[in-house]
């Protein structure tokens, strides 16, 4: 014996998907652009040169400037 079900069509309104699309559309070109103006700032913001060296490899740190990597020397308690 073979149950059938009947088969249920709801229709979509029809500006629904253009306005889901248009929105990720939206979306997508506003991130673009972001990344593309953050490019283009960047070096007005930050006009050094990035391959720059700054100091010789393996130097100390210098005299009176304190490293947040280095373990701290005073006892918390």
């Amino acid at each position: 014996m073979e149950i059938r079900t009947p088969e249920i069509h709801v229709p979509e309104s029809p500006g629904k998907g253009r306005a889901v699309s248009f929105a990720r559309l939206a979306f997508g070109l506003a991130l673009f652009a972001s990344v593309v103006v953050l490019a283009a700032l960047g070096p007005i913001v930050a006009p050094e040169n990035p391959a720059a060296v700054v100091g010789s490899s393996f130097a100390p740190p210098a005299p009176g400037t304190t490293s947040s990597a280095a373990p701290s020397s005073t006892p918390t308690s």
